[in-house]
């Protein structure tokens, strides 16, 4: 061109592999001297003799790297999981993006092997620099650069982990790629790249003929990780070993077996650290188009029944790698059950259903909720009877049907009581007996805290739940209302308050839910009938025959109407009393040649005791 033009050219180089970020080098010169040439010929390699004034200019000089782009899945999660693309380039600059420039092939050098920071100091890059600037250029000399783009690629493998573990690789002459003692990173092997975001490690280990790899896994935390493996040809991913969620702590340790076919990927984890390996089963295993995959799936819930017991079914759904595991969770996400055909909910009351899908490229559907409500067979209601009326023979009372009590009669029968017991309550006393039964029925700790001055034992819960789950389908409400108890019912004791729940259960065959089965529960508590009946309960009640100790005046033989309340809800005594409890065991033993063995049998025996 003539002087004081402009001539465009882009040197672009492509590495196996590097990491960076785009970097665009630009460079004008307009009347480039002998003596500027001269100067730039002493950085290093010799440049031509000085000479006329050149009216040259290298253009824009682009330069290639290697991150191409970080794909985001599961960024929900405490700790967000990442992937990254590896492309062509030279460290700092990805391939695509010298190339968008859009130079013409002619003016288009492709440097190989070569590294980002030393390009200005690479004896051949200088040399063609100088053949561009002269106006003569001759590549033929230059064994590492080319204007065939098809040796711009890269072939290899990238492994990369998810969560608390650490990533080492050493190849078989010793060198190591990976955090070293201090925590900085060590890249000892050629061609290799290391990247880390988060707790999300990568390496790309490239391809070399002789070269062998020892991948190393070391747990840094408890917790779980995935592991994905990927074989890289021409710079496409053409086929990924995913595994998922395996169990880590601060001792285990894995070891990765790699393969030209990653389907032939050996995963074996030592979660102990005692130095027993088992190997893990591969989740997946990926081709191109499923390893792009970053859409997560969808799941969808549907349910039946609701008296006794209901039914819920989870189905999913996933437009591209397909559904790896569904999942689902009744202790809000405390634990994770792997959903493998229709749950039944047995507990009466309302379970809360938490569920959740994952597909076979990792992507973790955001949790989604359910609340299916459990009620039990139809209770009959029927009056509280006065108890100084004695029936005749025969008169049933269990079909008798009648409209519950109203709360707001029940409200001021109770209000010189603090549920149920005589107590007086202080001025400042801020909590309706509403507010405690609501603070029962919602399991609001705090709430009852408060109201009874106490501090929280996460401890005695626990020893609650493993005492008693067995015979009772503990929900919190229970486990509180067992563990601290209210102002009129703490004197029972622990054992006595799950008696109480065992016996509400027994009339009504449902663990207490709402106010009013909170109510009755601090009744049954407290020497009170209920006021919702269970005529099943009371007719079992009365079905009892007892021997001529027991007769006289009254109903059957001598069993009146507060004995069959006692008999039907487990009714405490005001004030309990051993010995008398004692002679009423002696008394059953009498009568049943056995020891009582169900919540019905110790309601029977508190009627002969008291």
């Amino acid at each position: 061109m003539d002087s004081g033009g402009f001539k465009l050219v882009t040197i672009q180089c492509a590495l196996i592999a590097a990491c960076g970020f785009f970097i665009a080098l630009i460079f004008f010169a307009q009347s480039v001297s002998a003596a500027d040439i001269a100067e730039l010929g002493s950085i290093g390699a010799p440049w031509p003799p000085a000479g006329n004034v050149l009216s040259a200019s290298a253009g824009p000089y682009l330069i290639d790297g290697t991150l191409g782009r970080i794909i985001i899945r599961n960024q929900e999660l405490v700790d967000t999981e990442y992937e990254i693309e590896f492309v062509a380039g030279d460290g700092t600059v990805p391939f695509e993006s010298s190339s968008a420039i859009g130079t013409e092939s002619e003016k288009t050098f492709y440097a190989k092997g070569i590294e980002h920071a030393t390009m200005p100091s690479q004896a051949s890059i200088k040399q063609l620099i100088t053949q561009i600037i002269t106006g003569n250029i001759d590549i033929s000399g230059l064994s590492d650069i080319t204007q065939d783009v098809s040796q711009c690629v890269f072939n290899g493998q990238v492994v990369s982990v998810h969560s608390p573990v650490d990533l080492h690789v050493y190849d078989n002459n010793g060198n190591h790629v990976g955090p070293d003692e201090n925590g900085d990173i060590e890249l000892n092997i050629a061609g290799a790249t290391y990247e880390q975001i988060g707790d999300n490690k990568f390496v790309f280990i490239p391809n070399v003929e002789g070269v062998s790899y020892d991948i190393e896994l070391d747990g840094t935390d408890e917790g779980t990780f995935s592991l994905r493996v990927s074989k890289v040809d021409d710079n496409e991913i053409t086929e990924t070993a995913y595994y998922s969620d395996i169990p880590v702590n601060a001792s285990s340790e894995a070891i990765v077996t790699l393969s030209d076919n990653v389907a032939s990927t050996v995963l074996q984890v030592d979660e102990a650290g005692a130095g027993s390996f088992e190997t893990v089963s591969v989740a997946s295993i990926l081709n191109s188009e499923q390893a792009q995959d970053t859409t997560k799936p969808i799941t969808a819930i549907s349910t039946s029944g609701g008296t006794n017991s209901a039914i819920f079914t989870l189905s999913a759904t996933d437009d591209n790698s397909g559904i790896l595991k569904t999942e689902y969770s009744l202790d809000n996400v405390a634990t994770w059950q792997n959903y493998s055909g229709s749950v039944i909910i047995n507990a009466i009351g309302s379970t809360v259903v938490l569920y959740r899908s994952k597909d076979k490229a990792g992507n973790l559907e955001n949790y989604n909720s359910e609340t299916i409500r459990v009620s039990s067979a139809t209770v009959i209601l029927t009056p509280l009877l006065n108890s100084n009326r004695h029936p005749e023979r025969g008169d049933s009372r269990s079909e008798e049907t009648v409209p519950n009590i109203p709360r707001e009669s029940r409200e001021s029968e109770l209000e010189p009581k603090v549920r149920g017991t005589e107590f007086e309550r202080p001025k400042s006393e801020r909590y309706s007996d509403e507010d405690i039964l609501g603070a029962l029925r919602d399991a609001d700790i705090d709430t009852l805290m408060d109201y009874l001055g106490q501090k929280r034992n996460l401890s005695l819960e626990q020893n609650v739940l493993q005492k008693y789950s067995g015979s009772l389908s503990l929900n919190q409400g229970a486990i509180n209302f067992i563990s601290y108890g209210t102002k009129s019912t703490v004197s029972l004791g622990e054992g006595e308050r799950a008696g109480v729940i065992h016996s509400f259960k027994e009339a009504f065959n449902r663990i207490p839910e709402t106010n009013d089965d909170w109510n009755d529960i601090i009744r049954i508590a407290t020497n009170q009938a209920p006021i919702q009946r269970s005529a099943e309960a009371e007719k079992r009640a009365r079905a009892l025959k007892f021997p001529l100790l027991y007769s006289g005046e009254g109903w059957g033989e001598g069993v009146q109407e507060p004995d069959i309340l006692v008999m039907a809800y487990g009714i405490r005594p005001i004030v309990r009393d051993m010995e008398k409890e004692k002679q009423g065991l002696k008394e059953f033993l009498k009568i049943y040649k056995r020891v009582p063995s169900s919540t019905f049998d110790w309601n029977i025996l508190r009627f002969i005791s008291y």
